[in-house]
């Protein structure tokens, strides 16, 4: 695992507070067996690579191995370093870079390429981790992504995720998952929050919510109860909840 850490050059590269020399130590850090050192290697990750939402030239560089972090079954704080990723898919570019425009594309495109890997995690037993896939893949209006969101919302067991699934998925709908989540929005036989989070999501992914659509997703907005998953992964503990990027 991480064979290739130090294989790219480190020292030319920049983050937040300079040369990013200290990044493969920090996501070596994120296999310790030690919570403590992980969880610093987190807080230091966060405000690094991508800080208060800018991303740098060592944060595309840092994608790949936090996307080969995602993919070992023995990995802990998988709900964070799904966010993380979120986050730098999303992140603006340093102004002060001299090309400005490259880290934040370079940044999302390596996002991307790991679509197959989030997609897999929306089947771990911990709602947590689903929750924070879910939300991920919400990121790319792309086929690979849509399907498994739609499969989530249709089979998951647990309220927040399919909440989650179907707010990402309205984000990114093609036309006819919209018209299933304009249907889902309406039965009320689903949980209220899947509902909620269905209208929100085609609200914003820009889907028409019109007549009795929005009228059940009006009467949802002033409603419903936020939903909590059962369990919440032992590791994860960001002091900022995940919310839509802009």
């Amino acid at each position: 695992m991480l064979a290739n850490l130090d294989a790219i050059d480190w020292k030319s590269l920049r983050h937040a507070y300079g040369e990013a020399s200290d990044v493969p130590k920090l996501i070596r850090a994120l296999v310790s067996d030690h919570p403590g050192k992980r969880e610093g290697a987190l807080d230091a990750l966060f405000s690094t690579i991508w800080h208060q939402g800018t991303v740098y030239s060592a944060s595309p560089a840092a994608v790949p191995f936090l996307v080969e972090l995602l993919d070992a079954e023995a990995q802990e704080d998988l709900p964070a370093i799904l966010e993380l990723l979120a986050h730098l898919a999303t992140g603006t570019p340093d102004e002060d870079a001299e090309a400005p425009h490259n880290a934040a594309t370079a940044a999302r495109e390596a996002v991307s390429r790991g679509i197959s890997v989030y997609a897999r995690r929306l089947g771990h037993p911990e709602p947590a981790v689903r929750v924070a896939a879910a939300y991920l893949l919400g990121l790319f209006a792309v086929e690979a992504a849509r399907a498994p969101l739609a499969a989530a919302v249709e089979d998951d067991s647990e309220p927040a995720v399919r909440a989650v699934a179907a707010f990402a998925l309205g984000c990114i709908a093609d036309p006819a998952r919209a018209d299933e989540l304009r249907e889902r929005l309406v039965d009320i036989s689903e949980h209220p929050a899947v509902r909620l989070y269905a209208g929100l999501g085609l609200s914003r992914g820009g889907a028409p919510v019109e007549g009795p659509q929005f009228a059940a997703l009006a009467e949802l907005v002033e409603d419903v109860r936020p939903v909590r998953p059962a369990r919440r992964a032992p590791r994860q503990r960001r002091a900022h909840e995940l919310r839509p990027a802009r």
